[in-house]
């Protein structure tokens, strides 16, 4: 008799053998630390994470384990993956001391390099690039030149992202002909491919094209799909920049295929269809733009990624903006209003504050064109309020910041402060006006100062200002923490762990509020190094000396305010002209700058015309850059300085 059972007796002993296993745990860090490793190159970061802690547990128990450096390197870039940037740093940390104290200059290289990713993310440039260099350093003591210029090129990226566009170019090369000599096709490729992305943003597209295409021809067709995707989508950028429309989206459409075709990274799909849509929107195709915006949406729905799903919907509802006439558009306001207020809430609810803020700048313009000012200025304020608490913010730099740039959100909000001054000018409160332009420079001087290591002297001052610096860093480590479990990055949130960040951040937002009034009632000039505070327009006048006048200029889409103030009083006076004839006549004074025929007459009569044009602005122009023109008026900032700095001595 023939038994049929065999199928069922192998399933049984497969659930003995596994009850067996849970009934012998494993039982030393080795066990753990192997364990754990596999689930973090398999990517179940929360296993992986258990493990690692598991075997840190068992290490006093076992002396004998000689991984401890490589298992707290571990530790950090899973903590880095779950988005637990303090705890990361911190373990990575540790990992690169231990290995510094074994004189294991491979790892230290190894982690060092790591350390730099994770700063990477955090934001934290000048912090990353210093991690990369050291990593490089350990790598040519035991030259190893290839994965000296493997961290090169990671290195490039992070210069690229803080504009460093020259350094990047030299490391990138630098990195490249290394990398070719080896023979690491797709290293090489990955290094073409920054090479063309610095010359796009250095407006040299010829050698943009030349190099991406370099790129996907050393890659191959057969190659990583990703990397061919990712240049395909860099390809299309620069034949946007070009104003080349059909070659661009002939890119775009072949980075989608070929992520479909191995079905993969449907993220970098939605993406590629995000591109699309931003072409046609562009020359007017708005039915579409929406459709290619609403394909995006719904992948980025599907995976869950929380921050782009929002930017998308605004998309969308801007290109059916686009496609009404103005009795339409005044039909919808009501419904308007309700889909921006149910926006800016789930942007909101995933942590991203910049997002939240823009749309409340939108509620703000919608208010201020039909005559509600009241309501403007609320929602301007609301605005300008979450730009001033936000001290760091998780955004994907690759698949979320180019919906930023795309609205033009990265980095400077000045334009926020603008809407908000500007419709209290014209609720008559110009001093209230005044005092959110000033806010907005001492904004902006906190974003420069705020990685800065800056030497106090003040001998009441010093601590304090230290203490409260150290714990802006906390805040924004914290802040950023929050934002990234919120954000649907990570499957599943913790609750607690949520509740717990939010409180250490109250707790750490009072002290820091607290110090900061402290500190700035005995020395303003200090508030720029802590965070930013509206101070009364009054207080600033009586730091103004006797005969001085302190000018600003407010611009706005069809004036120019312009605010004179003294000790005594403040003036304001309006010229009909718009930002955009503005800045343009600014960027023809600059040029004419650089011109020797403006100085010199150098050629004859042919200069005639640019000396009479650099006559004709030199009367108007003040002396303002464009740049300042755009942060709003660093001339100023930089009087009240002097004049706080002479009222504090």
């Amino acid at each position: 008799m023939k038994f049929h059972g065999w199928p069922f007796f192998l399933c049984a002993c497969t659930l003995v053998a596994c009850d067996l296993q849970q009934d012998n745990p494993l039982s030393s860090p080795t066990e753990y630390y192997d364990q754990g490793v596999r689930y973090f190159h398999e990517g179940s970061n929360r296993q992986a994470e258990e493990s690692f802690g598991k075997a840190v547990a068992l290490l006093p128990q076992s002396a004998d384990f000689i991984n401890i450096s490589e298992l707290y390197g571990y530790m950090g870039r899973t903590e880095l993956k779950l988005g637990e940037y303090q705890a990361a740093l911190e373990n990575l940390g540790d990992a690169k001391q231990r290995s510094a104290v074994l004189n294991d200059y491979r790892l230290e290289a190894q982690i060092c390099s790591w350390k730099g990713d994770a700063l990477f993310e955090m934001r934290r440039y000048a912090d990353a690039i210093n991690s990369y260099r050291e990593s490089m350093r350990l790598s040519s003591a035991l030259d190893d030149i290839t994965t000296r210029a493997q961290t090169g090129l990671r290195m490039c990226s992070v210069m690229i992202a803080a504009g460093m566009l020259d350094q990047a170019s030299n490391q990138c090369g630098e990195s490249l002909a290394v990398l070719q000599r080896a023979g690491k096709n797709t290293s090489v490729a990955e290094a073409l491919g920054d090479m063309g992305d610095i010359y796009r943003r250095q407006g040299r597209f010829p050698e943009a094209l030349n190099s991406i295409s370099q790129a996907l021809e050393t890659l191959g067709s057969s190659g990583d799909p990703l990397l061919q995707a990712k240049l395909k989508i860099a390809l299309g950028l620069v034949h946007r920049a070009q104003s080349d429309p059909n070659a661009a989206i002939g890119e775009f459409r072949d980075a989608v295929n070929v992520l479909r075709i191995h079905q993969t990274e449907r993220d970098y799909e939605g993406l590629s269809l995000f591109y699309l849509g931003t072409i046609y929107e562009e020359n007017g195709r708005l039915n579409d733009a929406r459709r290619y915006y609403s394909d995006a949406l719904e992948i980025d729905r599907a995976l869950g990624d929380k921050i782009a799903e929002n930017y998308l919907y605004l998309f969308v509802i801007r290109c059916n903006l686009e496609l009404m006439s103005d009795v339409q558009r005044n039909q919808v306001t009501d419904k308007l209003l309700q889909s921006y207020q149910q926006i800016a809430a789930k942007f909101h609810e995933c942590g991203h504050e910049t997002g939240e803020a823009y749309v409340y700048t939108l509620i703000g313009s919608l208010f201020e064109s039909q005559g509600n000012l009241g309501g403007a200025r609320s929602m301007f304020q609301k605005a300008v309020n979450l730009d001033l608490e936000n001290r760091g913010e998780y955004f994907d730099a690759d698949l979320q910041k180019p919906f930023l740039e795309e609205l033009g959100l990265v980095d400077n909000h000045s334009e926020w402060y603008d809407k908000l001054a500007f419709v209290l000018l014209k609720m008559n409160l110009k001093y209230d006006a005044i005092a959110v332009m000033d806010l907005s420079q001492t904004r902006s001087s906190v974003d420069k100062f705020k990685y800065l290591r800056v030497a106090v002297r003040h001998v009441q001052l010093k601590d304090v200002v230290k203490d409260c610096r150290s714990k802006l860093g906390s805040i924004e480590t914290l802040q950023m923490e929050l934002a990234n479990s919120l954000s649907g990055k990570q499957k599943s949130v913790d609750s607690r762990r949520m509740s717990a960040l939010q409180s250490q951040l109250t707790d750490l937002w009072k002290n820091v509020h607290d110090e900061t009034a402290r500190i700035a009632g005995i020395h303003p000039n200090y508030v720029p190094l802590l965070c930013p505070t509206i101070q009364k327009s009054q207080d600033l006048q009586k730091l103004i000396p006797d005969g001085a006048v302190v000018l600003d200029f407010l611009p706005s889409e069809h004036e120019l305010d312009l605010f004179a103030m003294t000790r005594e009083r403040l003036d304001v006076r309006s010229v009909a002209i718009g930002k955009d004839s503005l800045l343009a006549l600014v960027h023809q004074y600059e040029q004419l700058l650089q011109d020797p025929s403006v100085y010199a007459g150098a050629g004859g009569l042919a200069s005639l015309t640019s000396m009479t044009s650099f006559a004709r602005l030199i009367h108007c122009s003040t002396g303002v850059s464009s740049s300042s023109l755009e942060a709003n008026s660093e001339i100023f900032h930089s009087k009240l300085l002097n004049a706080r700095t002479t009222g504090a001595t």
